[in-house]
């Protein structure tokens, strides 16, 4: 397997970044399988000939399954005061 270059994966993350926003603009009920469908839709392309099926199967099913996930967070709605559960501060002293 070589080793892929800065500027194949630039647009590997281009790609994959503008398969995103597809989904999200149409707001249809299968917006998760239509996310999760285009990531497949990527992966295939790009390293398709370094996959058997029954790899792209397994990963289009793990996709889809986080696809869900990240569509029930976003559902989830904030108020502004909401605040995380564990607020962060740093713990180490310099001398």
């Amino acid at each position: 397997m070589s080793r892929s270059s800065r500027r194949h994966f630039a647009k590997l993350v281009v790609v994959w970044s503008a398969a995103t926003p597809v989904a999200a603009v149409l707001r249809d009920p299968t917006a998760a399988t239509g996310v999760a469908a285009l990531h497949t839709d990527v992966v295939k392309r790009e390293f398709g000939q370094h996959l058997t099926e029954a790899d792209l199967a397994a990963l289009a099913k793990q996709l889809q399954e986080r696809a869900a996930q990240i569509e029930t967070l976003r559902r989830f709605k904030l108020q502004n005061s909401d605040e995380p559960d564990v607020t962060f501060s740093a713990g180490t002293r310099r001398w």
